[in-house]
């Protein structure tokens, strides 16, 4: 898995692909990164090279759809990150796909980052 380096809040979506467990950060908010999380798991299709269906997300607007042949979205929030210290502390929601982070899924990334100190 990939962590943001610098210290601060990002956005992340919780994917499983092909059976295997990720998450996927975006920018940092705290220096203005306004990704959605629906662009986070666009790009995350994208670089696996993922076909994926769109849905009208809850504010209207066209998004890539929370499951598909070899993926399925667990959860999605706000992270704050601190990499020096390894600690991330995971809250927050989805407004466009009405999700919050899932517990278990986060258990499951504890178990194998197990240098890092997870909190939700």
């Amino acid at each position: 898995m990939v962590w943001p380096e610098e210290r601060g809040s990002y956005k992340f979506v919780q994917v499983d692909l092909d059976g295997f467990p990720y998450i996927r950060f975006g920018g940092s908010v705290n220096e203005g990164d306004r990704s959605y999380h629906a662009t986070i798991l666009r790009k995350f299709l994208i670089e696996h090279n993922i076909e994926y269906e769109l849905m009208e997300s809850r504010n209207g607007s066209k998004v890539p759809a929370p499951t598909g042949q070899r993926y399925a979205v667990h959860g999605m929030g706000l992270a704050i990150v601190d990499f020096n210290n390894k600690t991330a502390f995971f809250s927050g929601d989805s407004i466009d796909y009405g999700m919050y982070p899932n517990k278990d899924h986060l258990k499951i990334i504890s178990e194998k980052e197990s240098e890092w100190q997870i909190r939700f």
